[in-house]
């Protein structure tokens, strides 16, 4: 999904979803300048559950700093069970390095039983076939 946001070019390059919310790995471009990446999370159907009362202080979407690469987004998602939510989307020229986090962070086994849930869902949105081996490399 591309989006304008004044003479800046945003494009979504990963989006999942969890109930009430979705997380998102955007890249924006100024100009013809190098490709930035910032992590939005949007709750704002969680917020909006939400008493006025218990609203203040909070935001509905919140974005993190701008990141030169897509790997340093990536670890800033790590903060969020990401790889327990549902995939929406993922831009096909970063499936692989999708798939390679998605590896890693379930190698750590902290939500077991929801990563497997997901598991196939992941599988399939970046592209990789059910019984093919994409282990990363460890070094």
């Amino acid at each position: 999904m591309k989006k304008r946001t004044g003479h800046q070019a945003a494009e979504s390059v990963l989006e999942c979803g969890f109930e009430g919310g979705k997380l998102t790995i955007v890249r924006i471009r100024n100009g013809t300048g190098p490709w930035r990446f910032q992590v939005e999370c949007n709750e704002a159907l969680t917020f909006d559950m939400l008493d006025p009362e218990d609203q203040a202080g909070l935001a509905p979407i919140t974005r993190s700093r701008l990141f030169g690469t897509f790997e340093e987004a990536i670890e800033a998602i790590d903060q969020y069970p990401w790889t327990c939510h549902v995939p929406l989307s993922v831009q096909e020229e970063y499936r692989e390095a999708v798939w390679r986090a998605y590896r890693l962070k379930t190698a750590r086994g902290t939500d077991s039983s929801w990563e497997e849930r997901h598991r196939d869902r992941w599988q399939s949105a970046c592209g990789v076939e059910p019984n093919q081996d994409r282990t990363p490399n460890a070094d």
